[in-house]
């Protein structure tokens, strides 16, 4: 198993960047992904569920919750500049509980030098994002593949680890600094999920104070116990 110590490494390297919502993409990774394909890496993000389950801020007209996440997860990971994109519509909120993902995510890191996703802590807590990440953590183990973890860092930090959960979480040990362009663009990526928020005002606040300079992450440790705790969310 190779621990990637930098982005450069990362050439030609296919990378699999995997959450369980829309939006996760791109708060999470969405400098990551910039900087990936500017090393010359095959970038691929896959998002298993529609986000269905939670809650929309914008007129549907006509559309379900649904649907309207798919497209704004299709119009965001373009707008990182990624060409390699799917989502599938697993059940939301149950990925803990319904493991037919499993599967389908298993063939997908059998492709792949390197997996993106949480860590153990979920970040916000979210049993999706728990469950999702303690199955990678379990396929790197048994395949081998390099894995790398979300650990936030600054805003994103304070602003989504949720304190529950806070113990559990991945110390930084990769630290990317983005540039005023890559500041931009990911901005600019996450206003394509215009429905998560209750107006185009509350949007530009929210996304200006979860933009960070920096992103953290940390190398998977096959050997290390990684704890982790199952939280009351509400969706």
């Amino acid at each position: 198993m190779a621990t990637v110590k930098s982005l450069s490494d990362l050439k030609d390297k296919k990378v699999l960047v995997i959450f369980p919502h829309p939006d996760d993409e791109t708060v999470m990774t969405g400098g990551l992904i910039q900087k990936l394909l500017s090393a010359g890496a095959k970038v691929t993000v896959v998002c298993l569920t529609s986000g269905d389950q939670g809650k929309i801020h914008i007129h549907g007209r006509g559309q379900s919750l649904g649907q309207i996440r798919r497209q704004e997860f299709f119009l965001a990971v373009r707008r990182l500049g990624v060409a390699n994109f799917e989502i599938f519509n697993f059940p939301d909120g149950k990925l803990r509980s319904v493991h037919t993902w499993r599967p389908v995510v298993g063939e997908y890191v059998s492709h792949y030098d390197l997996v993106v996703s949480y860590d153990s802590s979920g970040v916000t807590g979210h049993p999706d994002h728990i469950a999702l990440s303690l199955y990678l953590m379990k396929l790197a183990r048994d395949t081998k593949k390099s894995l790398l973890l979300v650990a936030p860092v600054g805003t994103i930090r304070s602003n989504l680890l949720d304190s529950r959960v806070s113990e559990f979480a991945a110390a930084p040990e990769l630290i990317i600094r983005l540039s005023l362009k890559e500041r931009l663009c990911k901005w600019w990526a996450l206003t394509a999920h215009k429905s998560q928020y209750q107006s185009s005002t509350l949007l530009l606040a929210l996304v200006a104070s979860l933009l960070p300079q920096t992103e953290g992450f940390a190398p998977f440790d096959p050997e290390k116990k990684y704890r982790f705790k199952h939280i009351r969310f509400e969706f």
